[in-house]
């Protein structure tokens, strides 16, 4: 074997670990699964003040497990299991339970699959069942008593209140549809239907892709909070719907351990050759 010939093998050997390098690192700059909320109900609280921007400035405490409802919910946690029983379309039997994350710690621009996983059980199939999933990126601070989210709203409903503060933006999460007053992407049309017209248990599990979303909302790093409602919607008799997990959580697109897999099997080659 000539100089020439080794010196070429040996140049592309070098290409590849480079490449094989920058795959390594790039996926290890992208971060792992980040669970953003994850709850089996077995110690969290509720809160009956309403999700109000004063939670803001207590998101720590409201991500650790506090979740908001309107005075007199239905809605209770005992048990293992987050369960309303209420009949009668009123905000206490179906108005917005809420939870406030403050995601503005997240910068890994990778992390756009978000993934929703919820157990439930419903009672009978007029039960329906809906997550709002919304992204918030910071404006003018507001008074600290007004609601987030207006806690009255039924029919699976959960209709915003910060439409008055145009220097706040909103996205729907599972959409990527900009959220604001002219839109009012904030029915229950809009969000994620977790039943299905049959009653008993359920394991419900979808990924949202974000990467597709406007540039302003393609991955969680864009936002500063994330705002999670479960709301009811029920038209029969004896309802119930009982909560026993509820997982919400993103992942770096697949593309970003693909190349890293790849670079890894193209180094292999090299060596075997």
């Amino acid at each position: 074997m000539n100089l020439n010939s080794i010196a070429s093998k040996t140049h592309r050997n070098i290409l590849v670990c480079i490449a094989a390098i920058t795959c390594l690192t790039a996926t290890q700059q992208a971060q792992a699964e980040i669970v953003l909320v994850s709850d089996d109900f077995s110690s969290s609280s509720v809160n009956t003040n309403g999700l109000t921007f004063s939670d803001l400035s207590t998101s720590g405490a409201v991500a650790s497990g506090a979740w908001e409802a309107t005075g007199g919910t239905n809605w209770t946690i005992s048990g293992g299991s987050l369960t309303n029983a209420g009949g009668g379309s009123n905000a206490q039997n179906e108005g917005a339970f809420s939870r406030l994350v403050d995601i503005s710690s997240i910068t890994d621009t990778s992390l756009n699959q978000l993934k929703l996983d919820v157990d439930f059980t419903t009672a009978n199939t007029s039960e329906n069942l809906f997550v709002h999933m919304r992204g918030f990126i910071l404006g003018t601070d507001p008074a600290g008593t007004l609601s987030i989210v207006n806690g009255n709203a039924t029919n699976g409903n959960a209709w915003n209140n910060a439409f008055s503060h145009a220097d706040w933006t909103i996205y729907n999460l599972n959409s990527g549809q900009l959220n604001n007053h002219a839109s009012n992407f904030s029915s229950a049309g809009f969000a994620v239907q977790l039943t299905d017209g049959v009653a008993g248990a359920h394991s419900f599990n979808q990924t949202f892709d974000m990467s597709g979303y406007a540039a302003a909302a393609d991955d969680i790093a864009g936002f500063d909070y994330l705002g999670v409602f479960v709301t009811r919607n029920h038209t029969g008799t004896s309802p119930s719907v009982s909560i026993s997990n509820f997982t919400l959580s993103v992942v770096p697109e697949p593309t970003t351990f693909a190349m890293f897999g790849l670079a890894m099997a193209g180094l292999g080659f090299r060596r075997r050759r």
